[in-house]
């Protein structure tokens, strides 16, 4: 192995998260530190990659945008399984129609794009959802 190319993970492989702040499943993250260890970084120590819940827009300061999606509520600290594709529920912060392309809110929530400055689509929502319900979401832009 001279240069090889070897991923960390593959389509289809769920990357585990360390919450810098307490999670709440079922919404979009966001990485918030370096990860936490591994080989990478010269340690034995757990390799994790730092996240929480995302902000507006798809972003949350310092250009960190939307990762995935939490697979379960997690305390600060704990871990949590980060969604990267398919099509997934994501709860919705606002009633929205089926098609509509998708963005976060300041708590990772779903709610309409806009095309402004700094936001970021996440997903495109495949059925019609009213607010405070699961949008199932077809993850995209990440």
């Amino acid at each position: 192995m001279a240069n090889d190319c070897i991923p960390f993970f593959e389509p289809g492989q769920h990357p585990t998260g360390k919450a810098t702040a307490a999670i709440t499943g079922k919404r979009f993250l966001q990485v918030s530190g370096n990860r936490t260890g591994g080989p990478l970084l010269g340690t034995n120590t757990e390799n994790l990659y730092q996240v929480a819940q995302a902000g507006a827009a798809g972003t949350a300061g310092a250009n960190r945008e939307v990762i995935g999606v939490a697979a379960y509520d997690v305390p600060n600290g704990g871990t949590v399984k980060i969604i990267r594709g398919g099509i997934v529920p994501v709860t919705a912060a606002a009633s929205l129609s089926a098609g509509a392309r998708v963005s976060t809110d300041a708590t990772g929530q779903v709610i309409a794009y806009t095309a402004t400055a700094g936001n970021v689509q996440v997903g495109i929502l495949m059925a019609d959802v009213t607010s405070g319900n699961d949008a199932e979401v077809a993850l995209t832009g990440f």
